[in-house]
């Protein structure tokens, strides 16, 4: 074979090598999409009086610059702000080493609301919340706020769950509802990779340690 021949086929090569890295690396941080909780109907028959009503939940807003730290998975994760779609679903950021706060849901501390953290599983490694699964019940999670004299608000794990992605939808307005109750933390990526795609997602539900003020 000449040796025009060979750089050709050599350079051949190099592209398809390409193609398929940009493929596989698409794939790997396919993003642990989240159903927008739906909007709550008007309760029928006698209103609440307003001063028993449930607070309206602190929102996260622009919170840049938090940290998400998983002290038994050796996790510590930079906190940015996302905000939903145009289709009703949150995506993760871009780096799968970041995870986001979904800007519409409860500050980290709020009395009442869920806080979303949503991050990305990369099935070759690499994401933020690879072993999100793996947390056990009981175990810590902190959001850090370096910008606020490293502030630090402590979770500990109650449940962790592997929904499929018809049942997170379902579960959406419980899962991630603002104004229910005390306030908590929910984090979220994908789970079930088959080889093409994740089936479903984790949800790990944790409470302050402390109550809010």
């Amino acid at each position: 074979m000449s040796r025009r021949r060979l750089a050709l086929v050599a350079a051949l090569v190099v592209v398809v090598a390409l193609v398929v890295v940009a493929v596989v690396v698409r794939r790997d941080e396919a993003p642990a999409s989240v159903p927008a909780p739906a909007q709550a109907d008007p309760t029928p028959g006698r209103p609440t009086p307003s001063p028993t009503r449930t607070a309206r939940p602190r929102l996260v807003g622009d919170r840049t610059g938090d940290v998400l730290v998983l002290p038994s998975l050796g996790v510590r994760a930079p906190l940015v702000s996302v905000a939903m779609s145009a289709t009703r679903t949150l995506t993760p950021p871009r780096n799968p080493r970041e995870v986001g706060y979904w800007d519409g849901s409860a500050a980290p501390g709020s009395a009442t609301g869920q806080t979303l953290v949503a991050g990305h599983t990369v099935h070759t490694g690499g994401g933020a919340l690879d072993r999100l699964a793996t947390l056990q019940p009981g175990d810590r999670v902190v959001i850090r706020r370096p910008s606020a004299g490293a502030e630090r608000i402590a979770y500990r794990v109650v449940t962790v769950e592997d929904l499929s992605k018809a049942q997170l939808a379902a579960r959406a307005t419980d899962l991630f509802g603002q104004g229910r109750g005390a306030g908590q933390l929910r984090l979220v990526t994908c789970t079930g990779w088959n080889g093409r795609s994740y089936a479903g997602n984790t949800v790990v539900t944790a409470v302050p340690l402390r109550p809010p003020a």
